[in-house]
């Protein structure tokens, strides 16, 4: 280690410093009488060192703070500190300190370009003020740029949002902030253009006292799937809209104190006021939400008891359906070509008013309302045999007409791409399809697995995982250290719940041991990352036909699937325009005695979904006809679900598993024997052969 100077040195961290830096000690040039510390991009896992030593290139990562200068030279150790040994090893940057180099020098690049955002060139518009409420109470004057409508777009205006004091009352806590940097991809997973977000560290706030609500709700992805198939199915036309920085447009509950940002001059010895919410910070998605939905009922929308982020509204003959996650919302709207069908047969369950509509709402009653006054009750509600055109604007131009009255927004036109799934749609048949391919290669990249060997299927068949094959060696222990299993699970996670079915059943038994997996369920993991290289181009398409909208299910389970447990494995699956909008794949919560009461149990959940997806279908004005159908293959089980004449082999099975039971008497659940071979849901219950597996993948229609 070389000797350190005796002068006086200034000791200096940049405001924009990242805290996986650290510091280096560097000479200003050779016999400079001062010393700086630069900050470097360095390996973080290193030890500070001791307090009475001057720091060395082991010191403690440094975070937005500015040191006083000595004020006479550190005195010479009394002894000698032997230097520790360090590794030859050159290490390797981390992906998190690429990434911080990456940043850096976007940054620089920024700065020398001049943009705001780094170099704050235009002034912002904040009122320094030493007294909060003079501030506050200049923002009833006219011209303020601080309204309850206006939403800062970039650096300077952010700076607009902020109010400074020179006081923070007593016992209140000041949270701090960070700039992050995020790329947003396109369908092709090109990127289309780079975002500097300003957000709180909403970690840092105290419940009770900063906030109190922290839930909010964001759109279920089989609404997404189920609104698509509608659309396909009634012509209606999907079309897309961002809220350009959401959560700025709601008002926060609480009084805030916030450092003053990075990289910001002009604050020195003030904390900021926040007047509106900010992205991280506790009650931020909670105060969005519900300003974002009292803002859809005042102009008109329904919102759904199925999913409260399903909203409809229907006004004469124009009708919309809108999906919002968080800030991207996804809609379906009347256009020209929509048709809706118009329902038949002798009963239809559409009473529109009095008890039994709360009681249906509820799904625990199946009204019987005779023909007649169900096609009076559509025809009144514009939903007939009559095209759903407008003789002014088309239903969806008129719902973006509203957003925009209210909100700034981002018209993304035609529905392409939303949350990572790409949407293509074919005109002439009217089809839409989703697929993760881009999402999946990156995927593919991230962990260098892109040129892996293809699998025929996602496990291979009679394969045994068992929590005993966790590493209980010292040799297995080293081979799982460092393997990336979790992030490669949650990537799968995420792509088999929004598109891809066919991975339901591996991801779920893979997961059961991601508290301590070893080399057998890490070489299963990797088995189903080669299936996802063969299948890239699996996709969802949806088609219109002749038939209705209504869902039809498909239930199945194994026995004893789970050696450790010997629990069974449920699974269903919904068909709607000719595509599975809904599947689920979860080992069941008790152990089964029989084949029957595994089918049986299995038949509850997909009773339970199947009303559910009625009650979405009723919510929306789109009621359709009960019962709802589920195919099975289990003859045992449907016997058990129609009647009590097997009372004594089934009077052990847990009271809510009769739900069905009572479903069936009632009318509001049908269930059909299928064959084995043609049951969608065997896939989500276990590991099949490759023939069998890819006649499920053409059922499902995922090629």
């Amino acid at each position: 280690m070389r000797d350190l100077p005796s002068q006086p040195a200034a000791i200096v961290a940049s405001s924009w410093c990242n805290p996986r830096r650290r510091l280096d000690w560097k000479e200003a040039g050779s016999g400079a009488p001062e010393a700086f510390w630069t900050v470097s991009h360095l390996h973080p896992a290193n030890t500070p060192p001791a307090p009475s030593t001057p720091p060395t290139t082991d010191a403690a990562p440094v975070d937005n703070v500015l040191l006083a200068a000595p004020s006479e030279p550190a005195p010479a150790p009394a002894e000698a500190v032997p230097v520790p040994r360090r590794s030859s090893c050159v290490p390797k940057p981390t992906p998190a300190i690429v990434a911080a180099r990456e940043t850096q020098a976007m940054e620089d690049a920024a700065r020398t370009a001049g943009e705001d955002w780094a170099t704050n060139t235009k002034c912002p518009c904040a009122l320094m003020a030493d007294d909060v409420f003079a501030f506050l109470a200049s923002l009833s004057t006219a011209g303020s740029p601080l309204t309850d409508d206006y939403v800062p777009r970039h650096y300077g205006e952010a700076m607009r949002a902020l109010t400074y004091a020179s006081s923070v009352p007593v016992g209140k806590k000041v949270i701090g902030c960070k700039w992050v940097y995020a790329n947003k991809y396109d369908a092709d997973g090109n990127i289309v253009r780079r975002k500097a977000r300003l957000v709180a560290k909403g970690f840092s706030q105290v419940h009770g006292e900063d906030f109190d609500e922290t839930y909010a709700a964001v759109v279920r992805l089989e609404s997404i799937r189920m609104t698509i198939a509608i659309a396909v199915q009634l012509g209606m036309h999907l079309w897309q809209v961002d809220f350009v920085s959401a959560y700025l447009n709601s008002v926060l509950s609480h009084m805030v104190y916030m450092q003053v940002p990075p990289g910001f001059r002009g604050g020195e010895g003030k904390v900021c006021l926040l007047l509106k919410t900010l992205y991280g910070m506790m009650q931020g998605g909670y105060d969005w939400w519900h300003t974002l939905d009292k803002a859809y009922i005042e102009f008109g929308y329904k919102p759904s008891r199925a999913d409260t982020c399903i909203r409809s509204k229907l006004v004469g003959n124009e009708c919309t359906i809108t999906n919002t996650y968080t800030d991207d919302t996804l809609s379906a709207s009347s256009c020209r070509e929509s048709r809706l069908p118009v329902k038949t047969g002798k009963y239809c369950t559409a009473e529109m008013n009095g008890r039994d509509l709360d009681a249906r709402r509820r799904g625990v009653s199946n009204t019987r309302v005779p023909k007649q006054e169900v096609r009076h009750n559509i025809t009144k509600l514009g939903l007939g045999k009559s095209n759903l055109n407008t003789s002014t604007l088309e239903g969806y131009a008129r719902a973006k007409e509203e957003l925009v009255k209210c909100y700034e927004i981002k018209d993304m036109g035609e529905l392409k791409y939303i949350l990572g799934m790409r949407i293509d749609h074919d005109p002439q048949s009217g089809a839409f399809s989703l697929s993760q391919r881009t999402f999946l290669e990156r995927f593919l990249e991230r962990f260098g697995m892109q040129d892996c060997n293809p699998r025929p299927t996602p496990l291979p068949a009679g394969i045994r995982l068992l929590e005993s094959q966790s590493p209980s060696t010292e040799t297995e222990r080293a081979f799982m250290e460092g393997k990336p299993y979790h992030e490669i699970l949650g990537s799968l996670m995420w792509a088999q719940v929004a598109t891809r079915s066919d991975l339901s059943y591996a991801v779920g038994v893979l997961a059961r041991f991601q508290s301590n997996p070893g080399p057998a369920h890490w070489n299963a993991l990797l088995h189903v990352v080669g299936y996802v290289k063969g299948t890239l181009d699996y996709r969802i398409t949806y088609t219109r036909d002749t038939g209705s909208i209504k869902p039809v299910g498909y239930v199945d389970a194994d026995y004893g699937g789970d050696f450790d447990t010997r629990r069974s494995t449920s699974g269903y699956v919904f068909m709607m325009a000719n595509g599975p909008v809904s599947w689920s794949s979860k080992r069941q919560p008790t152990v089964a005695l029989s084949t029957t009461e595994a089918e049986y149990m299995a038949l509850t959940r997909g009773a339970q979904q199947a009303l559910w997806m009625h009650n979405f279908l009723f919510e929306i004005d789109l009621s359709q006809n009960l019962p709802a159908t589920l195919h099975v293959d289990s003859t045992s089980s449907i016997s058990l679900a129609q009647s009590t004449k097997g009372h004594a082999r089934a009077k052990h099975i847990d009271i809510h598993h009769h739900y069905v039971q009572k479903r069936v008497q009632d009318g509001d659940i049908q269930i059909n024997h299928i064959c084995s071979t043609e049951n969608l849901a065997d896939i989500l219950t276990r590991p099949l052969p490759r023939v069998l597996h890819e006649h499920m993948v053409d059922l499902l229609r995922l090629k």
